[in-house]
């Protein structure tokens, strides 16, 4: 519909059924873009995980880890990266693949929140949440090698990166990653995740592909 005043087109709300709408944009009279939205009295599942995972790593404990385990073997830049003040808390409820080199299942949980409180601003705690899922999700394909970049083992970078909401969420309070990669080969890795409240509702949901190649090691003439 033409608004004289903002001099602009704006979307006219279609509804077609009782459990989806459609905002029909009309550019000039010329062409017609369709977005269709689920309305909330549709149809409606999701998948729950158990309440009670622990929690057994501490993300300052895991530092100091890292840093007794890796620290003759990190260059400088390294360790900034590793000791630098991060604004989302981790908290792993497995083994991490940069602590221990044996090789595992693809799949793994870990709990992140804000290390401060943050406004009741929904599309604030959103944008958090989707920084926040990129931090575990690339690693969980190389699981399986039992290789790390902390080593120096790897070299890996994201591809791509998207995130589907389900349910409001404060990234202020301890989120659930479930991670886990069903592929990788020719130098990428799929990965997949769901992000949980700590009473199990599904909020966000996950998919990352990713470059990963493993680093040539240098020779002493190098």
């Amino acid at each position: 519909m033409w608004d004289p005043a903002a001099r602009r087109y704006r979307p006219t709300p279609v509804y077609d059924d009782a459990s989806t709408a459609a905002l029909a944009d009309v550019w000039r009279g010329a062409g017609v873009r369709v977005i269709c939205l689920a309305r909330l009295n549709g149809l409606a599942w999701e998948i729950s995980r158990a309440r009670k995972l622990v929690i057994n790593a501490f993300y300052d404990e895991v530092r100091a880890k890292a840093l007794e385990a890796f620290g003759e073997k990190m260059s400088a830049g390294q360790r900034a990266l590793m000791m630098r003040p991060r604004p989302i808390e981790m908290r792993s409820s497995g083994r991490h693949q940069w602590l221990n080199p044996e090789p595992r299942e693809p799949h793994s949980f870990s709990w992140f929140k804000t290390v401060g409180g943050l406004p009741d601003d929904p599309a604030l705690h959103r944008a958090v949440i989707a920084y926040a899922s990129d931090y575990t999700l690339l690693g969980t394909a190389v699981l399986p090698h039992g290789l790390s970049w902390m080593r120096g083992e790897l070299i890996s970078a994201s591809l791509d990166h998207a995130i589907w909401f389900h349910a409001p969420a404060r990234a202020d309070e301890w989120l659930l990653y479930e991670t886990d990669s069903p592929w990788s080969g020719s130098g990428r890795g799929y990965n997949r995740g769901r992000i949980f409240t700590r009473d199990g509702v599904l909020v966000a949901s996950t998919a990352q592909e990713g470059m990963i190649r493993q680093a040539r090691r240098k020779s002493g003439s190098e």
